[in-house]
């Protein structure tokens, strides 16, 4: 499967692991149907380190996002 989306205005802005969170939490919400009805669990890799903590933090813009995945 294949997602393709260009960024608004605003989210050209974001630093780099905040445009990455962003494809993380946009591929969710696209294929939600398919990942809900799954009886198996599955897993989000990552290359960036800096993913981990940055769901917790309250200062990025994607922090406040990744609340409602």
């Amino acid at each position: 499967m294949y997602l393709s989306k260009s960024l608004n205005e605003i989210e050209r802005n974001y630093k780099i692991h905040d445009k990455e969170m962003l494809a993380i939490i946009r591929g969710l919400e696209n294929w939600r149907h398919l990942l809900e009805g799954t009886c198996f669990k599955f897993e989000i890799w990552t290359d960036h380190k800096n993913k981990g903590t940055e769901i917790k933090s309250k200062t990025s813009p994607m922090g406040i996002i990744s609340v409602k995945i």
